[in-house]
């Protein structure tokens, strides 16, 4: 568990809201709790870990002496030819270099098509979500839906950048402002002290 996970979990256990973890450690609200729900996973796996390795025998690992061969000097005083062979494990391995070399240029010829569907893929479900909201205006929502939400299309956000840096201008004009709305409201929520209430994304 990194620092920053461990004190956002130290803060929201302490009474902390989403909106003052994200303060304290400088950081987005989303953050704020994606690093709380890891934190939480993580605590609940080292403890697994734990129970696991104290369960198991301790056992002690045994390697060869290596031999020493450093010393090891020819008695012959005459002088003699050697013929070397190839090894054929030598040529497998050739073949082999050579079948990547040629599955590798394959895969460059079909990068720009592969991006291309990746970026369909990704703005397909961005629509998906988009459209999920839309259609949840004027639900009920908890808190951590709200913030859940948000970080899906994060991580989506995320997606989209590594797949194609052009795809920055988009992504601010389409998934950051759903981000920020799904932020405001939970903390709208927050503010109330409400774990759960109607949230109103859009004005008529």
């Amino acid at each position: 568990m990194d620092d920053h996970k461990g004190k956002a979990l130290e803060l929201h256990m302490a009474g902390k809201s989403y909106a003052e973890i994200a303060a304290a450690l400088g950081t987005s609200k989303t953050t704020a709790y994606t690093w709380v729900k890891e934190a939480e996973k993580d605590s609940a796996v080292n403890v697994q870990t734990v129970n696991d390795a104290n369960s198991r025998p301790f056992g002690t690992f045994r390697t060869p002496n290596a031999a020493n061969f450093s010393n090891i000097r020819s008695e012959s005083s005459g002088t003699s030819k050697v013929k070397v062979k190839e090894p054929g494990y030598v040529a497998e391995q050739r073949q082999r270099i050579a079948e990547l070399e040629a599955q590798t240029q394959h895969l460059a010829e079909q990068l720009s098509d592969s991006k291309r569907k990746q970026i369909e893929r990704l703005k397909r479900k961005f629509q998906t979500t988009q459209e999920f909201i839309t259609q949840n205006d004027g639900e009920i929502w908890s808190v951590d839906e709200l913030y859940q939400t948000a970080a899906e299309l994060e991580s989506l956000r995320d997606d989209m950048i590594d797949s194609d840096s052009n795809m920055q201008v988009w992504v601010e004009s389409h998934i950051h402002p759903l981000i920020e709305l799904l932020e405001e409201a939970a903390e709208s929520l927050t503010d109330e002290d409400l774990d759960e209430g109607e949230v109103f994304f859009y004005e008529d």
